[in-house]
């Protein structure tokens, strides 16, 4: 990783740690902001994951710069979901970058994990999301980080 990507990643842990703890529920009001806060939200709180790809995904997919993956991304995420029904995302910043927009969110796979912070990226084009990444954080009592419970639902 580059130096460049290195720097922008601890400047997005940063800003994320500094939201406020009252602050309001996060809201983009930028188009690619939404799309990716809106992909995530349809795919693992609604439990949409097809639904989620056809709204905001164009017509190929990859997963951090590898062959188009779009089929087996579905197929795995719908899984995941069913596999964790109380999986959801708490949506903390959204940060943009010319193509590119990252969401920062607390991950949690069901009522009792303590939860992972994560970002995830995506590259869009025509204003469809063609490729994602992420950085995942998982947070453990051990690591002094994790939250005492997780937050309640929705």
């Amino acid at each position: 990783m580059t130096q460049h990507r290195l720097a922008i990643l601890a400047l997005m842990g940063c800003l994320a740690m500094a939201r406020p703890a009252s602050a309001q529920p996060l809201m983009s009001d930028n188009p690619k902001g939404r799309a990716a806060v809106g992909l995530l939200d349809m795919a693992f709180n609604q439990h949409k994951v097809p639904e989620a790809f056809d709204k905001y995904v164009g017509p190929t997919y990859s997963q951090s710069g590898g062959p188009d993956a779009k089929a087996a991304t579905i197929r795995f995420l719908t899984a995941a979901v069913q596999g964790n029904p109380d999986f959801r995302y708490d949506f903390k910043r959204v940060l943009l970058d010319r193509d590119v927009a990252a969401v920062y969110a607390m991950v949690y796979l069901n009522k009792t994990d303590p939860g992972s912070k994560v970002v995830d990226f995506f590259r869009f084009e025509k204003g469809r999301i063609v490729e994602h990444w992420d950085v995942i954080q998982p947070l453990t009592p051990a690591s002094g980080l994790a939250p005492r419970a997780p937050a309640p639902p929705g």
